[in-house]
């Protein structure tokens, strides 16, 4: 069972992809006693914490990592556009560059749309700004003549 909104309405969206960053895609036991010293409070705070506890004390509770992983999309789609290469942004996030290209083109931000309409925005970004390494044509330039 999902309990990712339950968790989410309990301890608030921003702790929900902290605890789903330090625990996510494995069950985690919820004390019903919370400890000062747990590896819940360091990865969420005291308060957050005794509300998950509260909520779910005494459950093994699968963690997802859907909040966390759409955060971390996100963050990989922007910095894409800002102009880091896919293979610098691999290393940063311990994956592959196939992986960054998949990310920005197939699951992120510009699934769905024609091809056509992703170059658009891509040339475009996505807060109006152009972006050279987008540019349509001979290999990136603005023209073949730069390539006699």
């Amino acid at each position: 069972m999902n309990y990712e909104p339950e968790i989410v309405a309990t301890i608030g969206r921003k702790n929900t992809i902290a605890l789903e960053r330090a625990f996510g895609g494995r069950r985690k036991y919820i004390a019903q006693k919370i400890k000062s010293d747990s590896s819940i409070v360091k990865a969420i705070g005291w308060e957050a914490a005794l509300k998950l506890s509260c909520r779910f004390g005494g459950l093994q509770l699968y963690i997802p990592q859907t909040l966390a992983l759409q955060a971390r999309n996100r963050t990989i789609v922007q910095q894409r556009l800002q102009g880091f290469t896919a293979k610098d942004l691999a290393k940063s996030y311990g994956l592959v560059a196939r992986t960054i290209r998949n990310i920005c083109f197939g699951c992120g931000a510009l699934h769905g749309l024609r091809a056509r309409n992703r170059l658009k925005i891509l040339q475009q970004g996505f807060y109006g700004r152009t972006h050279p390494e987008y540019r349509t044509g001979h290999g990136g330039g603005s023209s073949p003549a730069e390539y006699s």
